[in-house]
């Protein structure tokens, strides 16, 4: 499924302005970060923004990911995947991921709305 940028770049303003996603206060800086991930020419850009996207502060700081029923993971290297619809952020073992999907993600949750 592929999603217009339009589209995109709303689901993550509103995504952003809910307080409940702990982002309200550093939004500018990571929607800056997202919008370079989506904007990557080649591989290995989109490789470097996914990574400075992760090792940001807002990423680094959440514990709890968007799942409706959250596992609280706490192994010292927890894997996050964001769908690329919604931009919920989410951890593999949430979602039932064991590694990367290829291509793009997308959430249950978005998955539901737009089959």
């Amino acid at each position: 499924m592929y999603i217009c940028d339009f589209h995109r770049e709303q689901c993550w303003l509103r995504w952003s302005s809910l307080s409940k996603h702990g982002v309200t206060n550093v939004r500018d800086e990571l929607l800056e970060l997202l919008r370079k991930t989506a904007r990557a020419v080649d591989v290995q850009a989109f490789q470097d923004a996914l990574q400075q996207l992760q090792s940001s502060p807002p990423a680094r700081e959440r514990t709890c990911c968007d799942a409706t029923d959250c596992n609280e993971p706490s192994e010292q290297s927890v894997r996050w995947i964001s769908c690329d619809v919604c931009g919920r952020w989410l951890h593999f073992l949430c979602v039932g991921l064991t590694r990367a999907p290829r291509g793009s993600y997308v959430c249950v949750v978005c998955r539901a709305q737009y089959d």
